[in-house]
């Protein structure tokens, strides 16, 4: 597995993409909260599924895109990490 996180950013690129995937993840968390709240007041009585489907895709965004990147994200700064402590231990 390739991770281009490890082999060309930096640190901070590093940092800064899992502030932006951070931030995401919490408006779609809230989204995903708010879409509940509307469908225990039983809103969308003509379209019933529109929220369910609505709420199970906001989830599959966090499941299968965020979250692997954040996979790699998490991978490259232990990577990081363990470059600066041999750097710094020389």
């Amino acid at each position: 597995m390739n991770n281009i996180y490890i082999t060309e950013a930096t640190t901070d690129d590093i940092q800064n993409d899992q502030w932006i995937l951070l931030e995401i993840r919490g408006k779609i968390t809230d989204a995903i909260h708010h879409a509940q709240k509307l469908q225990k007041k039983g809103a969308m009585a003509y379209n019933p599924d529109f929220l369910t489907k609505t709420i199970d895709a906001l989830d599959n965004i966090t499941a299968d895109i965020i979250t692997p990147l954040q996979d790699k994200l998490d991978d490259a700064e232990a990577e990081h990490r363990v470059i600066h402590e041999r750097r710094v231990s020389d």
